[in-house]
This record gives structure tokens, sequence and C-alpha cells, in this order.
């Protein structure tokens, strides 16, 4: 018995010399008011969202890739499949080519922004238009390589990038103009 309250003994005193990691000394936990504030401040508070500089941008760079896409038109005879086999695969290249660099850039810009709750699905919208117009871009320097390499895209066999860019293209322009006129 007496082992027993020897051992009882003990691990109360270890118990109460080890005490709670949470607890806290009070000259530790008080602060001033600024510090108060200054912790209670969130990363993503209303304070540090950007949604009009967000929102500038994107309309900027969605001019930017919409002209790319207007010098793609113009290089392709306006997407036309029967005189794709015609036109400049260089200048094809050139424009597939600037349409990635573009929606990288975007994309760039696009991280450097903070958005509220209202925008977030906007900005997720946003960033997956660039993933496509990038898309685009890759499927047209495909395109422009199977006419260097004399592939005839009026024949089902070949087309296959040509379709990829052309559903790519189809997608990307469709979502640049929604995106634009959903966020006014």
């Amino acid at each position: 018995m007496i082992f027993t309250l020897i051992i009882l003994l003990v691990t109360i005193l270890a118990v109460g010399c080890t005490g709670s990691n949470s607890e806290k000394n009070p000259s530790q936990t008080s602060q001033t008011p600024s510090q108060d504030q200054a912790s209670s401040q969130q990363p993503n508070s209303p304070a540090t969202y950007q949604d009009t500089e967000w929102i500038a941008s994107v309309h900027k760079q969605n001019a930017i890739l919409k002209a790319d896409f207007d010098k793609l038109s113009n290089a392709t005879n306006n997407y036309n499949i029967s005189t794709m086999n015609n036109c400049d695969p260089n200048e094809i290249t050139k424009c597939g080519q600037n349409l990635i660099d573009d929606a990288k850039n975007a994309l760039d810009e696009d991280n450097k922004y903070s958005v509220s709750e209202k925008y977030l699905k906007d900005k997720g919208n946003w960033e997956t238009i660039l993933q496509i117009c990038s898309s685009a871009g890759n499927s047209w320097i495909q395109v422009a390589d199977d006419i260097k390499n004399g592939k005839d895209l009026n024949n089902t066999t070949n087309s296959s990038n040509l379709v990829g860019a052309l559903g790519n293209t189809g997608a990307a322009t469709y979502n640049l103009k929604r995106i634009d006129s959903s966020l006014g």
C-alpha cells in the first residue's frame, strides 16, 4: 500500500511539474492592440484582395490573346480547311508560338493576384482558358509541321492535328468572349 501511494505521489508530481504546452505565462499572451490587429488579419482578408486589378489584367491579356487568334485566322485563311495546305507553315508556327507565349505570360500575370471568393470561380475558369489557348498554339504548330511534311490535310487520316487545332481554337475563342463579358 505504501508502494502504491509513493507511485501515485510521484505521478502527481511529475504531471504537475510538466504542465501543458498550451498553457502560457500571462506576460507571454498579452499583446498591444496593434499586435492583436496584425495577428487577427488573415492573408486573404478583404484588404488583400485585388479583384479590380485582376479583372483589368484579364481584359488586357484577353485582348492580346484575341489578337493572336486574329493573326492565326489570317494565316490560315480564316481556318479554311480546303486551303489549309496552301498556307505558310512558318507563319502558322509563329502564330502558334505567340499563343503559347502569351498564354504563359497571362498565367504568370494571373498568379500575381489574390481575388475574393466572388471571383474564385472566374479565376479558375480563366486559368483553364489559358491552358486551352496554349493547347491551341501547340496544335497549330503540329498542323504547320504537317503542312511542311506534305501531308494532305483534306485527307481525314492526316487531319487529326487539324481537328485538334480547330477544336481548341473554337473552345478558346468562345471562352475568351464568355469570360470577357462575364467580368464586365
